[in-house]
């Protein structure tokens, strides 16, 4: 994300889960709009594959990879 750019960054994997589980996730998405997800979000999400949603959120992140990045962390790493 470039300084100056509107972006929404999803700093909790609780609204990823409820989205994905509501197959909503495309409420995150608006044009010109980057979507950040945290990698130690993103590890939260899909450390349990058959929990409810995980798989949705896997699913919408792959078909949007432009608008929707996951992105490193130094805590993470």
């Amino acid at each position: 994300m470039t300084p100056g750019r509107l972006g929404l960054i999803v700093t909790d994997a609780s609204p990823l889960i409820t989205l994905g589980a509501a197959r909503a996730l495309s409420c995150l998405l608006m044009p010109g709009v980057q979507d950040l997800i945290p990698d130690m979000v993103y590890a939260e999400v899909t450390r349990d594959m058959p929990k409810l949603g995980a798989v949705e959120v896997v699913e919408w992140l792959q078909a949007n990879r432009g608008p929707v990045q996951i992105a490193p962390t130094t805590v993470y790493a």
